[in-house]
This record gives C-alpha cells, structure tokens and sequence, in this order.
C-alpha cells in the first residue's frame, strides 16, 4: 500500500492526573493516540514507557512492511522521523 504524506504537525494534550491520557492530534494526515495513562512522565521508567509507546505509535503511522518504492519509503521514514520528533518535543513538554 503506497500512503502520501502531506506533513505531521500534532499537538499532545494531558488529562487530569488521575486519568492521564496524552493524544496527538493531526488535522487532515494520518493521526495516533498515544495514551500515557498510569505513567508517571516525571520518572525514568515511565518516560521510557512512553517514549516506546511514541516508537510504537510512529512505526503504525507511517510505515509498513511491503516492499515499496525508494521514493515511497523515502517518505516513509522521514514520515516516521517527523512523528518521533513531534511526539518526543510534546513529552519533553509534560514532563517539564
């Protein structure tokens, strides 16, 4: 499946504490949630559970595992790179 890519601009936002719930939100390109409940963003081990649940979230967004085209995954990987990059900078965010 060949999937074009316009761009990646996401915005993530936190719920209450109890319930935390952190999202990416994209208007009109492919999008995913990632959810942060029950992690403590602030400690070593949750912010490594999120910054694996960011990978994860990346890797179902933009890539696939045919084989494509050099140009197709060429988009791909800097489709992957833009997710990681955004979904890390709104983590670095919350986690102050």
């Amino acid at each position: 499946m060949t999937r074009t890519l316009i761009g990646i601009a996401a915005t993530m936002l936190a719920a209450s504490a109890q319930a935390q719930t952190t999202m990416i939100i994209i208007q009109d390109v492919p999008s995913a949630r990632v959810s942060g409940a029950g992690l403590d963003l602030h400690s070593a081990a949750g912010r490594a559970v999120m910054e694996e649940r960011v990978h994860l979230a990346a890797e179902a967004l933009c890539l696939d595992r045919a084989i494509d085209p050099l140009d197709v995954r060429l988009r791909q990987m800097q489709c992957y790179r833009t997710a990681l990059a955004s979904g890390f900078a709104q983590l670095d965010a919350l986690s102050g």
